[in-house]
């Protein structure tokens, strides 16, 4: 059973068809530090800590047995609606003939996704 399993994927390697989708959240903090010049004796400027709650952003990436096929970042405030959704297909599909124009001329990918709402917060 495993050997012809083996064999049906290297005549037909479907496991390469397949692209997938992903959402992570970003945690960042964009605060700006100057450059100090300091004696040895003397000590560094006291710099507050981050906010509790510091600003995030949502990356959407693409990717495939091969690596990575697409990214895009969420703008502030902004979901993840069917008009977004369509134009990262359509992007990620763009690409995708760019990098494996066989792959999309002969078979098709096959897309795995979940269909979980997000939103990307200020």
């Amino acid at each position: 059973m495993c050997s012809a399993l083996l064999l049906c994927d290297n005549s037909d390697p479907s496991f390469d068809r397949i692209g997938t989708s992903g959402k992570k959240w970003i945690v960042y903090n964009s605060r700006q530090r100057s450059a100090q010049c300091l004696d040895r004796d003397k000590s560094p400027k006291h710099f507050p800590k981050p906010k509790l709650h510091q600003r995030k952003t949502m990356v959407t990436v693409w990717y495939s047995s091969t690596g990575l096929i697409h990214f895009n970042f969420l703008n502030s405030g902004k979901i993840i609606a069917a008009e977004k959704y369509y134009q990262e297909i359509y992007e990620m599909n763009s690409e995708l003939q760019h990098m494996r124009s066989v792959l999309v001329n002969r078979k098709g990918p096959i897309l795995l996704h979940n269909n979980v709402g997000h939103t990307s917060h200020k």
